[in-house]
């Protein structure tokens, strides 16, 4: 009986495995398909890409962040109606905009805020936009004083 119980549970971890094994594969293929096809709408490639919705709760912070201070070029998709891409475009001259409605088949399903950095073709995924790009801030130019404001002022509001 133990080892009819023990063989089910290793079948059952085996297929887990499998599966979660087989769903990171896919998941890593599509993030390859939207930065390759995102390279080919910028005209450039960029090792950082933006995914970035208006309605997010951090949108402010990431807007204020983008225009100020961050140090590196990075392509930004972002989900907004055409008038406010069109002036985010210029706000952000700094970046590469995109609007993802020229994506839209390509992000069915990636309705989130992320940033994805691309290792060469190793892809990192951070979920947690403003302090990524507070992390990038600090270690390019060591200031952390402009952080602690940057923060002070997002509590405040």
């Amino acid at each position: 009986m133990f080892n009819l119980f023990f063989l089910g549970t290793m079948l059952w971890l085996a297929l887990c495995i499998t599966v979660v094994a087989r769903l990171r594969r896919r998941e890593r293929r599509i993030i390859q398909e939207q930065i390759l096809h995102i390279g080919q709408l910028a005209n450039e490639t960029n090792g950082l890409v933006l995914f970035l919705d208006y309605t997010s709760p951090d949108f402010k912070e990431i807007d204020a962040l983008l225009i100020s201070e961050m140090p590196n070029r990075a392509t930004i998709v972002f989900q907004a109606p055409e008038w406010l891409v069109a002036a985010k475009r210029k706000k952000w001259g700094r970046h590469c905009v995109l609007d993802a409605s020229s994506l839209n088949a390509q992000l069915s399903g990636w309705n989130t805020t992320r940033v994805v950095v691309d290792k060469s073709g190793s892809y990192n995924i951070f979920y947690e936009v403003p302090a990524y790009i507070k992390l990038m801030i600090q270690q390019k130019t060591g200031r952390i004083g402009l952080l602690r404001s940057a923060r002070q002022q997002s509590e405040e509001q």
